[in-house]
């Protein structure tokens, strides 16, 4: 019987800043989670706002399973970006930044557990039933009030949506769709080495990566190299700026600044990821052109039932 699709409301999650709010998610099988967030802000005389800046509102989202196992941690920002590239736009948003209280502010963003831009997209869900999954919850860490230039928050909320399957039967296997993140710091010119993991149950589709200068803004200039290695075989080694141009293409969006997406199949077929559970080490190599920046990797992974 083929999965039967709907969409399943979830209770809402209300804003405080910089505090962690988590949230119960019904026992049923997941496509994906759209997270609809409302903010309401005070805006001074230079009001400046962007969807990016909105999504910062979120310094951490999190897919918590039997209360302990990361499925899903990322900062608000990647899911900004990722649906940026996956939908060939940027994600839709209302922004008001005339001057004065209690002005409404609005984001929508699209949380996958199946597979996006895939040549599957059901290669993977996210059953969160007994037995095998006892409790799933979805955690929220809100950052400061200030957003953006000038701008405060003083409310708000997410709205999650549950976009589920029915009629999936019991026994059915799927792989699970993770997202890893992780941040180092660029503090020397030349080769910079960032970590990966390997072994256990790792196989990536993609990196997106986002070098940032040491004002915090994504921009290009902190790297001209990027390769992703283990001992001497590379699967990528490839000029910053020539990627930037090919994600351009890959995903018919115009490049965004300080983003790179290298990915490890082609055109999302899940036989040709990296699977690194039988290697020693795996490692994303940058050359940095500074001594003052960060970046930051999210690691999409698929992991095999």
């Amino acid at each position: 019987m083929p999965f039967i699709p709907r969409f399943e409301p979830i209770e809402r999650i209300d804003w405080t800043a910089s505090t962690l709010k988590p949230r119960d998610l019904p026992a049923t099988v997941y496509r994906a989670l759209i997270l609809q967030i409302i903010l309401t802000t005070t805006n001074g005389v230079a009001a400046a706002l962007t969807g990016y800046d909105i999504a910062k509102a979120i310094t951490r989202l999190s897919i918590v399973v039997n209360g302990q196992d990361n499925l899903i941690a990322i900062p608000g920002f990647h899911l900004f970006y990722q649906n940026y590239y996956d939908f060939s736009k940027e994600p839709e948003s209302t922004i008001d930044t005339v001057v004065g209280a209690s002005k409404t502010q609005k984001l929508t963003l699209y949380l996958p557990f199946s597979m996006t831009r895939a040549a599957s997209p059901a290669d993977t869900i996210f059953d969160a039933r007994p037995p095998n999954v006892t409790s799933a919850r979805l955690d929220v860490l809100w950052g400061s009030a200030s957003i953006g230039t000038d701008v405060t928050v003083t409310a708000g909320y997410i709205t999650p949506v549950g976009w589920v399957y029915e009629s999936v039967d019991s026994n059915t296997q799927k792989a699970r769709h993770e997202f890893t993140h992780l941040q180092k710091n660029l503090a020397s010119t030349g080769t910079v080495d960032v970590s990966l993991e390997y072994g256990a149950y790792n196989e990536y589709r993609r990196l997106f990566v986002y070098t940032f200068n040491s004002a915090g803004a994504l921009n290009n200039s902190q790297i001209d190299n990027l390769s992703v290695k283990s001992l001497s075989y590379s699967w990528a080694n490839i000029p910053s700026e020539i990627l930037q141009g090919l994600n351009a293409n890959q995903y018919s969006i115009s490049p965004l600044t300080g983003v790179y997406i290298i990915d490890l199949t082609t055109d999302g077929r899940m036989t040709e990821r990296l699977n690194a559970r039988s290697l020693s080490e795996l490692v994303l190599r940058l050359n940095s052109l500074v001594s003052n920046g960060t970046v930051e990797v999210v690691s999409e992974k698929f992991i095999s039932a």
